[in-house]
């Protein structure tokens, strides 16, 4: 299951965002509720120890919610030693953990961050997405050969992972028969992905070998 999010929009459409993101974990979003945090910048800035503090209360049980849910606003303003804190946290959460963050743009996030995270544009901004057609419907001798024109492969995967995300989220709903594990695993292999080509392995490869996976 995916556990950590980063939600790209304006505050108000990525809070739009999010809500939407608890009713696909049965859950109902409000400020006070005990199992839901939000972490909010102190002059501009989200610091280490405010990262430091959610750790303790992540790991404890949900109180009505079935998930702790952290919320971090305008995450854009986690300085880098803030990012490299949450690193471990965004990437093994505790089983009734979600992680979201909200942000304008994406630049101001650490590469590592970035690969450990789901990606979802703010429904304004779906129309970014070159191609609305998830890679799993394609078959194999397709996939290869539209991999082989990509310029952008990290661009292309974190379109994928909104696209797979949406179709996520119908599943959970109930809006279609999808298979939701599967959906699941092929956003995971898509991270991993992420993973390996900022570890240098060819952005070709790493492609081709998702292709054969899906």
């Amino acid at each position: 299951m995916i556990q950590s999010f980063l939600i790209l929009g304006d505050p108000e459409k990525s809070r739009d965002e999010t809500i939407i993101l608890l009713k696909s974990f049965e859950s109902t979003f409000a400020a006070n509720s005990p199992d839901i945090t939000i972490v909010a910048p102190v002059k501009n800035t989200t610091s280490i120890d405010q990262v430091r503090q959610i750790k303790g209360h992540i790991n404890q049980k949900p109180v009505s919610l079935p998930y702790k849910f952290i919320i971090f606003e305008n995450a854009h303003t986690l300085n880098k030693e803030a990012q490299n804190a949450l690193l471990k946290t965004l990437e093994e959460p505790p089983p009734n953990a979600i992680i979201i963050m909200e942000s304008t743009d994406r630049s101001f996030f650490l590469p590592t961050i970035l690969s450990r995270v789901a990606l979802v544009w703010a429904k304004k901004q779906t129309a970014k997405i070159s191609n609305p057609i998830p890679f799993t419907n394609l078959n194999t001798e397709s996939l290869l050969g539209e991999i082989g024109s990509i310029d952008n492969p990290k661009n292309w995967l974190d379109s994928q992972m909104i696209i797979l995300f949406r179709e996520l989220e119908d599943g959970l709903s109930g809006k279609s028969q999808l298979n939701v594990a599967q959906i699941t695993s092929t956003i995971e292999n898509c991270k991993e992905a992420k993973k390996m080509i900022d570890a240098n392995v060819n952005p070709k490869f790493v492609l081709a070998n998702l292709a054969l996976q899906a």
